[in-house]
């Protein structure tokens, strides 16, 4: 199987990755980056603020014009009245700079000068960004765009968080020269993308009549890329890293703020796909139009001839494929493989992650005759298809009369457990049929929803079970519902496991999900104990984000990056764009002898890149 390269855990009954929930907190932003207006030599060294109404301003300054022919001397009694240091008139519109004394703030001084009759108008003196940027509400935790050392809130990958100002692929700088990516279509070969969300909607390719779904589902078979459950996210995530919409006033903005993404799914609910899919998937792409293919995939140690086949058809198209490096930590060379990396077509790219100071993180894969970039791949804000719905194990579990469960806490973590004496090594009852379970709201808009949690088991194979349900009602899943899933034997570890809702027709409003514990005898084991649970949505129309780490989140930044300089150029090859992408790099010590460049994609250095292009080839369909 193939696996998506983001550094989460896989697990064994109905596995996918457990993500935790991420509240972002939308900071005040007036137009964009940019930097405060610079103080004059000898002024107080004052900072900006912000007012009722979000707007900044320089604390310590304001503009003042006073009324035609009033008096010099009247002018300077009516400014030291106000608290003025200094003032100024740095140009002919009349007005004046002025520099408050230290401790007086710009409102009183406002409020003193406002009733002078003399003064004709005063106002703080306001501070602009500029319009290149980006106006999206999230952008300041988008270190990958514009690293300023901010902090990454609820990031899951603590090193070097905050890190160091600078370490960026310079998207703002690129944005001075071109945002729009509209014209270059850039295929996302993953789970489904939700379409619908807020941030994506307007920029999802546009596939006629023949495929309105903006592209195809080659694990399903059907022409409807849209992910299956709740929790599929990682095709959604992956594609608002590469297009998110910019300037919309909405969340985030991707490295395209303009953009066209197709969605081909090759990859089901557990994240897995084949060669089968993922190659049919290529050549879909590739025969549609696609210039840019982003492959956050891999894992498979072996030479796999079909998808070389594809890559190699998409390299005569003249389409540049962007990959993953992987999340194993290996050295990649000629003993240590993971494709589709590993491949030698001149038309592939694969990338590292680097973290927020701009070391490799400790998941990712290097090699310095395999792996030819690196790029962000840590705390990376992205779009998700769904929320999370946290359902902690605090209380308000319902559980038949003769149940042997219990919340229980045990080495730091809260437990619902059976027997109830988990912890201490108990066992459970012979010929039991314990069951628990609890009612959930689910969003008015859901399209679909899962359950996700992590479980320890040990039970008699074969004799002894741990059932699945789930039901529409709010009574016994198990007796009105739909069996979900079963496990029987053991885990070595706390197992994440995420259960589809959907045969119980749960997607919206009330629904019900259970554990049982059936057992016959005369054996027992050690019984179950299930912690982190939560309900994880598909919505239309979604409005959630996340941070994510993983070389998954590295290779969208670099596919963004390449349909920046393809759209800039419309007359780069597949060939040049890599090259620009690769020659354009920005030097990083921690990729030295790590990649085969020692560069970090950089999007302005890329869109400059003096190379001249190749000969024009004819595009092959």
């Amino acid at each position: 199987m193939v696996m998506p390269n983001h550094a989460w855990a896989w697990s064994s009954i109905i596995a996918l990755p457990v993500l935790m929930l991420v509240t972002t907190t939308a900071m005040p932003q007036i137009g964009g980056a940019g930097s405060l207006v610079e103080i004059q030599p000898g002024a107080a060294a004052n900072a900006s603020m912000t007012n009722r109404n979000g707007t900044q301003y320089i604390e310590g300054e304001l503009l003042v014009r006073y009324r035609a022919g009033t008096e010099s001397y009247r002018q300077q009694q009516s400014l030291a009245l106000a608290g003025v240091r200094k003032a100024e008139r740095p140009g002919r519109r009349g007005y004046r700079h002025v520099i408050l004394q230290p401790g007086q703030s710009v409102e009183r001084a406002m409020q003193t000068l406002a009733v002078d009759p003399s003064v004709a108008h005063v106002q703080p003196n306001y501070v602009y960004r500029t319009s290149r940027a980006t106006s999206d509400p999230m952008f300041e935790q988008q270190w990958g765009l514009d690293n300023v050392g901010q902090l990454i809130r609820d990031g899951s990958y603590s090193t070097n968080n905050p890190g160091v100002p600078g370490n960026d692929i310079d998207a703002t700088g690129a944005w001075e020269l071109i945002s729009d990516c509209s014209d270059v279509v850039v295929a996302v070969i993953d789970t489904g993308v939700n379409y619908t969300h807020a941030d994506l909607a307007a920029n999802m390719w546009d596939g006629g009549a023949q495929w309105p779904n903006h592209g195809y589902d080659f694990f399903d078979g059907d022409n409807d890329p849209m992910p299956e459950g709740g929790g599929e996210d990682h095709g959604t995530h992956v594609a608002g890293v590469i297009g998110a919409v910019g300037n919309n006033g909405e969340g985030i903005t991707g490295v395209c703020q303009q953009a066209s993404i197709m969605s081909v799914r090759v990859l089901g609910p557990d994240g897995s796909g084949t060669t089968l899919s993922i190659s049919l998937g290529v050549d879909f792409a590739v025969d549609n139009g696609a210039s840019v293919l982003n492959m956050s995939l891999g894992g498979v140690p072996e030479f796999d001839q079909v998808l070389s086949d594809s890559i190699d058809g998409a390299g005569r198209a003249d389409v540049l494929v962007v990959v993953a490096a992987g999340n194993s930590g290996l050295t990649l060379d000629s003993t240590n493989r993971e494709y589709p990396c590993s491949f030698t077509h001149e038309n592939l790219l694969c990338v590292a992650a680097l973290d927020q100071a701009y070391e490799l993180a400790h998941f990712s894969n290097r090699g310095e005759s395999v792996v030819h970039v690196g790029a962000p791949g840590t705390n990376t804000l992205s779009a998700m298809g769904g929320r999370s719905i946290a359902e902690p194990l605090t209380g308000g579990w319902s559980m038949s009369t003769d149940g042997d469960w219990e919340l229980t806490s045990c080495q730091g973590s809260r437990l619902l457990t059976n027997p109830s004496d988990w912890c201490a090594g108990g066992t459970y009852a012979n010929d039991a049929d314990d069951r628990v379970w609890k009612t959930h709201s689910l969003p008015a808009n859901g399209l679909a929803a899962s359950a996700r949690f992590s479980t320890s088991f040990s039970l008699h194979e074969g004799n002894d079970y741990f059932r699945l349900a789930g039901s529409t009602d709010t009574g016994d899943p198990f007796i009105n519902g739909i069996p979900l899933a079963e496990a029987t034997g053991h885990t070595s570890t706390f197992q994440q496991v995420t259960v589809g809702l959907g045969p119980a027709g749960c997607a919206s409003g009330d629904c019900t999900f259970g554990f049982q514990l059936e057992s016959g005898s005369p054996v027992t084991g050690d019984g179950i104990a299930v912690r982190d649970m939560s309900i994880e949505t598909l919505e239309h129309g979604s409005t959630s984000y996340q941070t994510l780490n993983g070389t998954s989140m590295a290779s969208p930044h670099a596919a963004g990056v390449a349909a920046l300089v393809r759209a800039f150029n419309p007359d780069f090859t597949a060939l040049d764009t890599r090259n620009a992408l690769i020659g354009g790099g920005r030097n990083v010590a921690a990729l030295d002898r790590e990649t085969t460049s020692g560069r970090a994609v950089d999007a302005g250095s890329a869109l400059m890149w003096l190379d001249p292009p190749s000969a024009p080839r004819v595009r092959l369909r």
